[in-house]
């Protein structure tokens, strides 16, 4: 199969653009019978769980994230100009 990519000698494929067959073959499954416990537990141990970790974010950085940003900035700058021309209920309305 002709690939427009190179592949490097020490590359792995990506087993999820690859056609079903030569992946399963490229892993040693027999899609029939599936793997056995004892092959299963050696793939765990040697590449861990078929897991996602979800990266959390602090919620602190949350909410500053909502005074971040073209329209925050713009309100922010109004408020700014509000205080400096001494308009304090627009100041503090905005």
């Amino acid at each position: 199969m002709d690939d427009h990519k190179t592949k490097k000698s020490g590359d792995k494929p990506d087993l999820a653009k690859e056609d079903l067959q030569q992946a399963l073959t490229q892993l040693n499954v027999d899609p029939k019978k599936g793997l056995s416990d004892q092959e299963a537990n050696k793939r765990l141990a040697q590449y861990g769980p078929n897991a996602i970790t979800a990266k959390s974010e602090p919620l602190w950085l949350k909410f500053l994230k909502d005074f971040t940003g073209p329209i925050a900035y713009m309100i922010e700058a109004a408020a700014i100009v509000s205080a400096i021309i001494n308009h304090w209920d627009d100041f503090v309305i905005i």
